[in-house]
């Protein structure tokens, strides 16, 4: 928008252009500034995964072992979504043919689960061979 502003400028009038040089030049300085700031974050160490002890290492191993009781258990479904939260790193949905939805879980461990999900319809016409099905 600067140098939108700073061409237009009638060259007989300096103080304008003067003005409008200056503010271009320090959102030119502000740009730079944020691209290094991005460039300083991109190159920045990653941090380091926690090293657990064997102890505790053990101990999560008995705790995965006890996730089907707890979930089946008198866990509420507060409880089950917390627990979830705690496992899946996302979800994506995709609406594939009318009909079906496809889900994609990234588990935080890095594994990722994909489904097909059948969605409910409120015609039969919606539905993926819907047209085919009233042509009956």
């Amino acid at each position: 928008m600067a140098e939108r502003q700073f061409n237009r400028i009638d060259p007989d009038n300096r103080l304008v252009p003067g003005e409008l040089e200056r503010r271009w030049e320090a959102a030119l300085s502000e740009v730079r500034t944020a691209v290094e700031a991005l460039a300083r974050q991109a190159s920045a160490e990653p941090v380091a995964q926690l090293a657990l002890s064997k102890v505790l290492n053990s101990k999560v191993i008995v705790l995965s072992g006890c996730l089907p009781l707890i979930w089946a258990g008198d866990a509420t479904t507060a409880h089950r979504k917390a627990l979830l939260r705690c496992l899946i790193e996302k979800i994506v949905l995709d609406r594939g043919e009318r009909g079906v939805a496809l889900v994609r879980i990234v588990w935080r461990s890095g594994a990722v689960t994909e489904l097909e999900v059948k969605m409910k319809v409120n015609s039969v016409a919606k539905l993926t061979r819907g047209l085919e099905i009233a042509r009956a």
